[in-house]
């Protein structure tokens, strides 16, 4: 049996050493910014806790809309999220109240090429998530008198001290309005489908 060892050893190792290195795709040519129309935050329906009786084409339970979680205080006509190629990220939106204030939650995930690691040189490496607020606190976009707010505010500013992870191939994995006054997600992004009977906020 102590023969056999050395053999089984080399085995083991020619294994190891053939194993593939993870692939790499290439990242995309053009991606020149991201920009999403914002709906009102809900609060999610799980278990559902009523009946839906009609129109029939419907899911058979739900719950009636709910606004612990999400913010329950903020009013909004439309809002408009922009993060753009030069590294800004710009908020427009109007039908919130005078001295309100806002901030963009992102949550991102970079790659970035040409980086030297412990394994060696010119590497492409992607960075654990990040969960960010811009503009970073105390700065907010405030609501004007007008209901309007309107203000951009820059991307490497909020990532600091990790700066340089505002370029490179960005996944944008989610993305929210925050009521600075609760800390509560008050509007995400989505549709609001024209025809559809829907609730309006002040």
């Amino acid at each position: 049996m102590k023969r056999n060892v050395p053999v089984l050893g080399a085995v083991a190792t020619l294994l190891v050493l053939g194993r593939a290195a993870p692939a790499q795709v290439s990242f995309p040519s053009i991606a020149r910014g991201y920009a999403t129309w914002l709906v009102r935050a809900m609060d999610p329906c799980d278990p559902a806790t009523l009946s839906v009786v009609s129109p029939t084409n419907l899911p058979l339970g739900g719950c009636a809309q709910a606004n612990t979680a999400t913010d329950d205080a903020l009013g909004e006509t439309f809002a408009i999220l922009r993060v753009t190629e030069l590294g800004k990220i710009a908020l427009v939106g109007t039908g919130f109240t005078f001295a309100d204030t806002l901030r963009v939650r992102l949550v991102i995930r970079v790659t970035r090429s040409g980086i030297d690691t412990s394994v060696g040189s010119n590497q492409n490496v992607t960075f654990m998530d990040r969960s960010i607020e811009c503009p970073r606190a105390p700065e907010t976009f405030s609501v004007r008198p007008n209901g309007l707010v309107a203000g951009s505010t820059d991307l490497g500013a909020c990532l600091a001290p990790d700066m340089d992870l505002n370029r490179g191939n960005l996944q944008i994995l989610d993305a929210s309005l925050i009521d600075t006054a609760n800390g509560r997600v008050m509007a995400v992004p989505g549709v609001l489908r024209v025809g559809m009977s829907a609730p309006r906020h002040r």
